[in-house]
């Protein structure tokens, strides 16, 4: 059984009627696959000021967070 061009699925992002109508389509071009490697950074490392309010890390201690309300709904 052979397939022809007529049954293709119509592209909705080309013009009506025209040659390309028939290309693929990747209806999630955001999808893309999962790494297990971490981003690349523009400019590896690069130190960031803290966030406004934020103490200065102590380097011999993990950072301190913030108090959290309770939360309502335990």
């Amino acid at each position: 059984m052979s397939f022809h061009s007529s049954t293709l699925p119509k592209n909705p992002t080309k013009a009506p009627g025209s040659p390309d109508e028939r290309e693929p389509f990747d209806p999630y071009p955001d999808k893309s696959p999962i790494t297990d490697e971490p981003p690349e950074e523009e400019k590896p490392g690069k130190r960031y000021p803290p966030e406004k309010g934020s103490p200065d890390p102590k380097p011999d201690q993990p950072p301190v967070l913030p108090d959290a309300p309770e939360n309502p709904t335990n």
